[in-house]
């Protein structure tokens, strides 16, 4: 299963279906679209303008994402009502105060950068351990190779040695269809900045947890639980504690167990 979490949002819709069909050609299952907004941007009357029926003929599974580009913390006080909105929420601090808040207090699934440019500050195992303590994903963006590779390799590398390689995620970042890449060319990038095979394919399957995260954010409440239904798909089935207590499937499970204590 190869994933893409950032294909950047364009009004040009055919560009669109061009990266996500090469997507697909190159072995990709699922990808998200990226809509990066500002954080002055009002939610609301806000309306996530991707829609996704327009590539549901394309052989992979499109979701949406919404990177918000936050300045100050008091800023990414409104990010919560982003959520319902995407199925994945990531944030992009431009300063040290903006990092620090969504390290520690901010409710997303994601923190990404500009690998383009300098970064907001010098990473702190201890700050960016924080977000990983939380269950929040760092983003490596590839693409940024190509237009700025000096800055790019540099930047990876303090996002490398502060996270200790610990809940990484590469995504392509590609507004380009020339930009888009396999993973034995990933593989290949990766590795010369210190990451194994290994780390690299283990970046793939947090890609996929984090996508898991997001969906069962949306489609999921307290005390319910999802079975027997891809959540990946258009539709998921929610079911309460006491209906799977009593299905049939989960009392042969039961009857199997306790023949195993005898």
């Amino acid at each position: 299963m190869m994933i893409d979490l950032n294909i950047p949002y364009t009004t040009n819709t055919q560009l669109l279906r061009n990266q996500l069909q090469l997507l697909a050609t190159l072995g990709y299952t699922h990808a998200a679209i990226n809509h990066t907004i500002q954080h002055s941007t009002s939610p609301s009357g806000f309306v996530n303008p991707i829609d996704l029926s327009l590539f549901k003929d394309i052989d992979i599974k499109v979701f949406t994402r919404v990177t918000i580009v936050v300045d100050e913390p008091a800023q990414g006080q409104s990010i919560n009502k982003f959520v319902q909105l995407y199925d994945i929420v990531a944030v992009l601090p431009t300063s040290e105060r903006a990092l620090l808040m969504a390290c520690s207090s901010m409710e997303v699934d994601v923190i990404t950068f500009h690998y383009t440019k300098r970064l907001p500050t010098f990473l702190k195992h201890k700050t960016i351990g924080n977000a990983i303590s939380r269950g929040i994903h760092l983003e490596i963006v590839y693409s940024a190779l190509f237009a700025e590779p000096c800055q790019f390799m540099s930047n990876v590398l303090n996002v490398i040695r502060s996270s200790r390689q610990q809940n990484l995620i590469i995504s392509s970042g590609a507004s380009r269809l020339l930009y888009l890449r396999s993973m034995k060319d990933i593989y290949t990038v990766m590795e010369q900045l210190g990451l194994k095979r290994n780390s690299v394919t283990q970046c793939t399957k947090r890609s996929l947890r984090v996508l898991l995260n997001g969906r069962l954010r949306n489609h999921s409440y307290k005390q319910t639980v999802q079975i027997g239904e891809d959540v990946m798909g258009d539709v998921a089935l929610k079911r309460s504690i006491d209906q799977v207590q009593h299905s049939s499937a989960f009392q042969a499970h039961l009857s199997s167990l306790k023949k195993l204590k005898r």
